[in-house]
């Protein structure tokens, strides 16, 4: 779908605060709340917008581990792997990737515990091959949104 610079401004808007009411977008727009409203509803429809969430600070909730796990896939069930990896609790990100491995994991975890049972947990499916997982010791940039252009 092609977006105006109107709804371009409305997503920069609700990414900077999920929270943000109709007629202060309207305002900082300089437009009609039920403009602001319409083309919200519409975007949502169009899952163009797919939900809105808050942001958690992981480390004060106490998970203060953040791995990275990649996985050597076999066979051909690929995507029912990446099912129910994306199912699991831990899991924050799972992507479909190229190189030497096949699918790439993010999560969080509280301790080492954790993480070495989720690891087994992927080892022992039947179409894991091999995971390589790395740990994140500082946390730069922690943020899904992206500009809009």
């Amino acid at each position: 779908m092609e977006l105006d610079q109107l709804d371009k401004k409305i997503l920069s808007l609700l990414q900077e605060d999920g929270k943000i009411g109709y007629r202060e977008m309207a305002k900082k727009l300089a437009t009609n709340p039920s403009t602001i409203f319409n083309r919200v509803r519409s975007m949502e429809s169009k899952n163009i917008i797919k939900k809105y969430s808050v942001v958690l600070d992981s480390q004060q909730l106490g998970f203060d581990l953040t791995a990275i796990v990649f996985i050597r896939a076999v066979g051909t069930h690929i995507t029912e792997l990446e099912k129910k990896l994306a199912e699991m609790e831990e899991v924050m990100l799972v992507y479909d990737i190229t190189g030497d491995y096949d699918v790439l994991v993010m999560g969080k975890f509280k301790n080492r515990d954790e993480l070495n049972k989720f690891v087994k947990k992927i080892l022992s499916m039947e179409s894991v091959e091999r995971t390589l997982t790395n740990l994140v010791l500082n946390v730069i940039k922690e943020d899904l949104n992206f500009a809009i252009r």
